[in-house]
C-alpha cells in the first residue's frame, strides 16, 4: 500500500521522514494511517481553517452605572 508520512516515525527495522511517500505492507500502512502519522498517498490532508467571519476580538461589556 502507498501512504504518505505526516510525521516523522521510526520502529526497529523501518525509518520514514515527513513528508515521504512510501510503498509498504497493509498492515504496517493502516497501522500508520490510524495513528495518524500517515495517510494514504494521493489525499488531500484536512485542515483546520477559521471561518471567514472568525474574529480574535473581543468586545467588553459596558460598564454598569451604579445607584449611589
Amino acid at each position: 500500500m502507498k501512504i504518505e508520512i505526516l510525521r516523522s516515525v521510526a520502529g526497529v527495522d523501518f525509518s520514514y521522514p515527513k513528508g515521504k511517500t512510501v510503498e509498504i505492507d497493509k498492515e504496517r500502512a493502516e497501522k500508520l494511517i490510524k495513528a495518524g502519522h500517515a495517510k494514504p498517498a494521493g489525499e488531500q490532508k484536512a485542515t483546520k481553517t477559521a471561518p471567514e467571519n472568525a474574529t480574535t476580538k473581543r468586545k467588553t461589556p459596558a460598564k454598569k452605572k451604579s445607584d449611589d
